[in-house]
């Protein structure tokens, strides 16, 4: 039902509906005019979920989910929309309407640097550090000014990698020095300010625990 005004028109549509809107008038000497506007009722809704932890190690893929049926879903959006995913490593990925839908939001990333040293995320509770903001914003040639970007974070780390020399042969009876040569990693959890390379061994003969050195003679 609508309502009319002195120069408006206004009523209730229900999104993902198209609806044909009629205008007559008829002029005071009886003569009748009648446009016709085609009319599309769509949401402007965006939302973006992890799906898992915030943290991974390199290399790995971060993964994010994007509503598309729910309360607050993508679904009754303008079919043209396009919705742009910044990961904040310098990479941004673009995505149109139908493939979010095909895909039922599920969206993701391969990171390939650390993000330790990053500048802190202040506009998130509680200010989140060493990580990258990911941000999804969406626009269309028609409501382009109606969606409300919305940011996330994903923290990367560098895995430590357990390596070391050892010399050719060995005597019986004679100690034989086992040379660290692990990579340390990086890594700022529990959202410490700082990444930190600090590193615990374990070093096993046999199935055994033997030291917690860096190196080992043994």
């Amino acid at each position: 039902t609508a309502t009319v005004g002195a120069n408006t028109i206004s009523f209730t549509m229900v999104p993902g509906n198209y609806y044909t809107v009629q205008v007559t008038i008829q002029n005071a000497d009886n003569s009748i005019s009648v446009r016709s506007f085609l009319v599309l009722a769509s949401t402007s809704n965006l939302s973006l979920q992890t799906a898992g932890a915030n943290e991974i190690c390199l290399p790995d893929t971060k993964e994010y989910t994007i509503n598309t049926t729910a309360v607050g879903g993508i679904r009754n959006n303008y079919p043209g929309t396009i919705y742009t995913v910044d990961w904040g490593d310098g990479v941004t990925t673009t995505y149109t309407h139908c493939e979010l839908l095909q895909n039922n939001g599920s969206i993701s990333h391969e990171y390939t640097q650390t993000s330790c040293g990053r500048p802190p995320i202040t506009d998130i509770v509680p200010n989140q550090y060493n990580a990258f903001r990911v941000n999804v914003t969406a626009s269309n040639n028609f409501c382009s000014n109606s969606f409300t970007p919305i940011s996330s974070f994903a923290k990367v780390w560098e895995r430590p990698e357990a390596n070391f020399n050892n010399p050719e042969y060995g005597c019986i009876n004679t100690p034989i020095t086992f040379t660290n040569t692990s990579s340390v990693g990086l890594s700022g959890s529990n959202n410490a300010q700082n990444c930190t390379s600090a590193t615990m061994y374990e070093w096993y003969v046999d199935g055994v625990f033997v030291s917690s050195a860096t190196n080992l003679v043994h």
